[in-house]
């Protein structure tokens, strides 16, 4: 009797389970039965011609996309596409020129006409050449950086970029020739400053060409040996306000020793020459502004640094290299001994060694995150040990060859050589030709995702590891550090950016031994 009623409860669920799916079906066929009914496939005809907007003549090779459907361009510049009925967006693209969009409402069967004519951009035709240091691309530093200033150049000129890579500095000469010797060659950039010597010599030569150095000292050259000539019209030092971003970074470490009551931060310099005089007096200067900021705006911070005497805040060291790795961190070891919250890279290659020195404290201690901290140099160096890379003091090579690039194009160039009596300084703040052109900053994550793609094209370029995990473990690590730190410490470093852009405080720039020693005697 049970079993009865059982299967009379089934029959029953089943009955009422066919009848709503009957029902479903019957509310979809009376649905799909008042919609308008379909528009018949075409053919309808798209076509037109693709012109030059300056010349009126006919551009070849344009890539057309209608849709789902595409083609390219003859000679004429006619193109032609049969499409279904419908309203169609027509996107129009092709090197060196700006990408243009038509609409077309295919409605009968006939042939459409949409015409386009395509704005050149102001570099198309022309081509810059990019002179490498030895090594060209993959070293994720200057060359790398100068190589993404000429690829931004062709994507927003339309330029072509020819590369020319420096295996030994015998090769700087013929290269820049090379170069010169290219009809359709109106820039030719040198990178660092080994090619200032080469880059007089052929420009001398090649005078109807522009030609641009980054952190060369060129023009320097040409008065001792040519003084007649200085400044050499088609010759550029590109150079920039280091003194500037160092006093950033230099405040950003006394603020993280003043958060976390440690005595001192270092600084770790190559070769004592003028141009790291500008780096080591721009530091310290910062560091001494961030202690009188935290006196005034976090009296409650009394240990650590703001406690230091004026003139101990700031270990320091020249190693007299710019190669020897094992000095970077014989030089930094004892600095974090002494319990220094940070240590500055202006050392290039030594950086790695100060990386080495903070690794050996980190594995001891089992750290994931600073500090201790060390600061990165001239490129964003972030990436290299996320956690404990606080910051880096960015000079962006990349800007300049953007910049000059765009000067040419513009027939500026030579103004500004005369302007700037042969060189343009890229810093914070800086203007040229009535335009803001800067190049100096501190580190960011948008900067950490340019140089994290730099090393991912490096694996790819020479085959070997570069990034030390994975890109979004990368980008993960550095946003947490940053993040750990209070806000207040990254809004005074913006604080102090402000107002060195505007003018309010002025940064001391050390080029002279007389300069250098007479901030030694107030820094230490």
């Amino acid at each position: 009797m049970r079993m009865f009623r059982d299967i009379k409860g089934i029959a029953r669920t089943t009955t009422i389970a066919i009848i709503i799916v009957i029902l479903i079906v019957a509310a979809v066929a009376v649905y799909y039965a008042t919609l308008p009914p379909p528009k018949p496939p075409g053919p309808a005809t798209i076509t037109g011609k693709v012109t030059d907007a300056k010349t009126g003549l006919p551009v070849e090779g344009a890539t057309v996309k209608v849709d789902g459907y595409a083609t390219t361009t003859g000679p004429d510049g006619v193109y032609s596409l049969k499409v279904t009925f419908g309203k169609y967006t027509i996107t129009v693209s092709r090197k060196g020129y700006e990408a243009k969009t038509a609409s077309v409402d295919a409605t009968e069967e006939k042939t459409y006409t949409a015409n386009v004519p395509m704005t050149p951009l102001i570099g198309f035709g022309v081509k810059i050449a990019v002179v490498s240091d030895i090594g060209g691309r993959g070293d994720l530093s200057f060359n790398d950086m100068a190589f993404k200033g000429g690829d931004d150049a062709v994507r927003d000129f339309g330029v072509e970029m020819v590369e020319l890579i420096s295996k030994v500095e015998a090769d700087y000469v013929p290269n820049l020739v090379t170069a010169a010797k290219d009809p359709k060659v109106q820039l030719i950039v040198g990178v660092g400053f080994l090619l200032s010597d080469a880059l007089v010599e052929v420009a001398r030569k090649y005078p109807h060409k522009d030609f641009a150095g980054i952190d060369t000292y060129s023009q320097w050259i040409v008065l001792d040996k040519y003084p007649k000539e200085y400044p050499l019209p088609n010759l550029m030092d590109i150079v920039y306000e280091e003194h500037k971003g160092s006093a950033l970074v230099g405040a950003l470490g006394a603020l993280l020793a003043a958060y976390y009551g440690k005595p001192y931060i270092g600084g770790v310099f190559g070769i004592e020459i003028p141009v790291l005089w500008k780096f080591e007096i721009g530091y310290k200067w910062g560091c001494d502004w961030a202690i009188n900021w935290t006196m005034k705006n976090r009296p409650e911070l009394k240990v650590g640094i703001v406690a230091t005497p004026r003139k101990e805040r700031v270990l320091w060291t020249y190693t007299g290299t710019f190669s020897d790795i094992t000095k970077g961190y014989e030089a930094a070891k004892p600095m974090y001994a002494k319990d220094a919250v940070a240590v500055y890279n202006i050392a290039g290659p030594l950086g790695l060694g100060i990386n080495q020195a903070v690794a050996e404290i980190a594995k001891a201690k089992a750290l994931k995150s600073g500090p201790p901290f060390w600061i990165g140099v001239d490129a964003n160096q972030d990436w290299i040990n996320p956690g404990f890379v606080i910051a880096s003091m960015m000079k962006r090579v990349d800007y300049g060859v953007y910049y000059a690039t765009k000067l040419v194009l513009e027939k500026k160039f030579r103004d500004v050589v005369k302007e700037g009596k042969g060189s343009m300084t890229l810093g914070i703040g800086t203007t040229w030709a009535g335009v803001p052109m800067e190049g100096i900053s501190v580190s960011t994550l948008a900067d950490l995702d340019e140089f994290i793609a730099m090393g991912v094209r490096a694996e790819e370029l020479t085959g070997e590891k570069v990034l030390p995990m994975k890109p979004d473990e990368i980008r993960a690590a550095v946003k947490a550090m940053r993040e750990a730190q209070p806000k207040w410490i990254w809004d005074a470093v913006a604080e102090l950016e402000k107002k060195i852009r505007t003018g309010e405080v002025v940064v001391p720039l050390a080029f002279t031994k007389e300069v250098v020693d007479y901030w030694r005697g107030i820094f230490g």
